[in-house]
């Protein structure tokens, strides 16, 4: 059983600064038949058509609230994937 979970930050530090991770591109996961589940930082305001496309494994997507929810499933989001917020 595929039990792979991926957790996208709020924030990254890279060379001691930190940033915001705001979007998660078109391509981010595209065709991954791993992951099973993703939670979503809550800085993450832009997700791109086709983010989620062709993951035929993703169960749940974990989002931090209703704006999320709702980009989440606008963004092509394969067909059974439950979008909950934590």
């Amino acid at each position: 059983m595929l039990c792979r979970s991926i957790t996208i930050p709020k924030t990254i530090t890279k060379l001691d600064k930190t940033y915001k991770v705001t979007a998660i591109s078109k391509t981010a996961f595209k065709k991954n038949q791993k992951v099973t589940q993703i939670t979503l930082g809550a800085n993450v305001n832009t997700i791109e058509k086709k983010a989620f496309q062709k993951c035929k494994n993703l169960k749940k997507i974990i989002v931090a609230n209703k704006k999320q929810k709702k980009k989440v499933k606008n963004s092509g989001l394969e067909e059974g994937v439950k979008v909950v917020i934590q």
